[in-house]
């Protein structure tokens, strides 16, 4: 896993195998994001480009995490060609509006269309 800040308020993160998304795999990405958070809204774009699966901790420790930290962290975009992937960032945004929790999901097939997406976002927040 890496992640890097693309712009203030957007965060690449690039998951490139199953175990990179696993929640104790999180520990460095968090602590960027929480210092990201003190200087306005952020939006993080997930790439995932080779995982097929992803196992049930995953939305369930992200769900936990768009709930601490919304509404700062407002948009989350994941981007995938499998189908499997956007299947579960979309069942993961349905949590997310159930929960009431402020941050947006979108799944996407490319990277550059969650790129903008994010970015349109974080700018909508006031970032």
């Amino acid at each position: 896993m890496s992640f890097a800040p693309v712009e203030p308020g957007v965060i690449r993160v690039l998951y490139d195998t199953e175990a990179d998304m696993a929640p104790q795999s999180q520990a460095g990405l968090l602590r960027a994001l929480e210092n990201q958070l003190t200087f306005g809204p952020v939006g993080i774009v997930f790439a995932v480009p080779r995982v097929a699966v992803v196992d049930r901790s995953v939305p369930t420790f992200w769900l936990d995490i768009t709930k601490r930290m919304a509404p700062k962290l407002c948009a989350l975009a994941i981007a995938s060609p499998s189908v499997a992937v956007r299947t579960a960032a979309r069942a993961f945004a349905v949590a997310n509006t159930v929960r009431g929790v402020g941050v947006t999901v979108t799944a996407f097939n490319t990277e550059d269309e969650a790129l903008r997406w994010v970015r349109a976002q974080v700018r909508a927040q006031g970032g």
